[in-house]
């Protein structure tokens, strides 16, 4: 039992906790925004990608040091064996990360911000010990907190946030006050986010007329190729970044010539659209038929970002390779287009991540409750299909 004193000071590290991480959220949302249109007003600042790319990169190695592991640290420092006297995550995270989130989009590299928001929210939450004694536990909840408070100020879904959170430290046991806690700091730092103009668009999903067993046949068949794309995203992803890393000693070089590459491949075939997060093309997968090279397109240049360096974030791409695959799909087997949308979003994003259970309560804050089921089975069927490992799984 929580003693007055206790209960006391946990409810001011949240206060603290989700007005600061709210408001980075908005910031950083704010700051997406603008970079985005400056990008898509000056179509030359792509020629200087790759000279962006590097000095982001020169900058992680000279000044980043641990930082440099991103989202593996945080789920480092929330493990439970973690030393309860151990230095906090430094400070120095956040700013690096969201500054190089930003000029990765302001240059036009192809990634997320997923990882820029966990990266924040749990950089922030780990300076809140306020001198107090903390057990190895109640660290770990902060830093869960924090986590999902910079996933719930970004994409505006708490409950998917808390689960998120939880799920992605699966090898700790579940506690329902650790759940409770997550969830108040996702819905707070969401409310102070929406607080400071921060918005989260929602599609519109027209669901299957009809329940059939050829609808649950084609289900199948489109969460095992979801699940599929995941595990080629997974594999190819560390593969590239592997051989870079291998190949090249140097790390302001790779995403030199990794930005060399992606300038040269959206000049010569195009490409525009699926530059930064691509938010007009996930929007479009839900109400018009969208080329089939879409989520290859996709899947290629966020590859070719993520894998030479380029800061950022897995997810947004995971949705808009998701949403666009499934938009094929819905053609293919003639099926509603928002609702094989909607389930590629969640279900790539599931496989990849590990996180069936958040991904399926991510569809319901969405898209609705009506879309619980089918987007249990497509998630579960998915992450079967990709596999043990995912992105927050620990490196060995």
């Amino acid at each position: 039992m929580l003693t007055i004193k206790a209960s006391l000071h946990w409810l001011v590290v949240w206060l603290l906790l989700v007005l600061l991480v709210g408001s980075c959220g908005a910031f950083f949302l704010w700051s997406l925004e603008t970079v985005t249109a400056q990008r898509l007003a000056h179509p030359w600042l792509l020629w200087l990608l790759p000279l962006a790319g590097g000095l982001v990169s020169w900058v992680y190695w000279r000044w980043g040091g641990e930082v440099e592991a991103g989202h593996h640290l945080l789920l480092r420092k929330a493990d439970e064996g973690a030393p309860v006297a151990s230095k906090p995550v430094p400070l120095r995270m956040l700013p690096l990360i969201l500054g190089g989130t930003l000029v990765s989009h302001l240059f036009g590299a192809s990634v997320g911000r997923e990882g820029t928001a966990l990266q924040m929210g749990g950089a922030v939450a780990d300076q809140l010990r306020l001198g107090r004694t903390w057990t190895s536990s109640e660290r770990r909840c902060l830093m869960l907190m924090g986590l999902s408070a910079g996933f719930g100020a970004v994409f505006g879904t708490p409950w998917a946030a808390a689960i998120f959170a939880l799920e992605m430290t699966y090898r700790q046991r579940f506690e329902w006050s650790t759940l409770l806690a997550c969830f108040l700091s996702a819905w707070g730092a969401d409310q102070v986010a929406q607080f400071w103009g921060a918005t989260h668009p929602h599609e519109v999903v027209h669901l299957f007329a009809s329940w059939t067993l050829i609808l649950w046949a084609k289900l199948l068949v489109a969460a095992m190729l979801f699940g599929l794309v995941a595990r080629l995203f997974l594999l190819a992803c560390q593969g590239l970044a592997g051989w870079m890393q291998r190949s090249i000693h140097f790390p302001p070089l790779r995403p030199v010539l990794g930005g060399s590459l992606l300038v040269l491949l959206v000049m010569t075939l195009g490409g525009e659209a699926y530059l930064g997060l691509s938010l007009p093309l996930l929007s479009a997968a839900f109400d018009q038929t969208l080329p089939w090279w879409d989520s290859l397109a996709k899947f290629g240049l966020t590859l070719l970002s993520l894998g030479t360096g380029f800061k950022g974030g897995e997810v947004t791409p995971l949705f808009v390779i998701g949403a666009t695959l499934g938009n094929t799909l819905a053609v293919w087997m003639q099926l509603p287009i928002s609702a094989m949308a909607a389930l590629g979003l969640v279900g790539v994003f599931a496989a990849a991540t590990r996180t069936p259970w958040a991904s399926s309560v991510l569809a319901i804050e969405l898209f609705g409750l009506d879309i619980a089921l089918f987007a249990l089975f497509v998630c579960w069927i998915a992450c079967w299909v990709a596999g043990r490992r995912g992105l927050y799984t620990p490196k060995t």
